[in-house]
């Protein structure tokens, strides 16, 4: 596997990204995940540009957000529940392994994850670089952006990975998460041959 060093990012292209073997990361069971997609437009208008997905140095922290506001539309606060260790591209999607931690945080994490009450992951991304597009590919214009001359799609043709957060309500529904003794979850995406 491809070892990264301390802060820096690893451009993942067909390669597989892994924790430095002298960073030292224990903790409770062992996860998998479908961390994101590449080339599929979320419902709120949001993509990965195809080979856009890289990852800072890992390991790297697994939140969790498992309360949610009614009314406001902010979610509560994310805990630490555990650490990315590995990351690789298998086509359209990112996936990644690691574990839970062992503090109270991370056994509640990781039970809600066992039992599938929590299924999803949302991946915290640094956008370096995007571009906006229309649905028919070209390029967006202000007229477009401010009046709703069609759907107006941001894509990020460039960004890092820098955690991803369990939680209930993904943009990306085919980003799922389960324990690692226990196969992912197949979502409708994957059906329709989208993932």
């Amino acid at each position: 596997p491809l070892r990264a060093d301390k802060g820096s990012t690893v451009n993942m292209g067909s390669l597989t990204a892994a924790a430095d073997a002298s960073v030292e990361v224990g903790g409770g069971g062992s996860w998998h995940a479908v961390l994101t997609v590449e080339g599929i437009r979320s419902s709120d208008g949001r993509e990965f540009a195809p080979g856009a997905v890289n990852t800072r140095a890992l390991p790297l922290p697994l939140m969790c957000l498992d309360e949610t506001s009614h009314g406001s539309g902010q979610p509560a606060g994310a805990y630490l529940a555990g650490a990315i260790q590995t990351a690789e591209r298998d086509g359209a999607r990112i996936l990644g392994t690691g574990v839970f931690d062992q503090s109270d945080d991370g056994a509640k994490a990781q039970g809600l994850v066992a039992r599938q009450m929590l299924r999803f992951v949302s991946v915290d991304a640094e956008v370096l670089a995007y571009e906006l597009v229309m649905d028919d590919g070209g390029e967006a214009d202000i007229m477009d952006i401010m009046f709703g001359g069609g759907n107006v799609t941001e894509r990020y043709t460039e960004a890092n990975l820098m955690g991803v957060t369990i939680c209930a309500f993904p943009a990306f529904p085919q980003a799922v998460i389960t324990m690692a003794d226990v196969p992912l979850p197949v979502t409708s995406a994957d059906d329709a041959g989208q993932a």
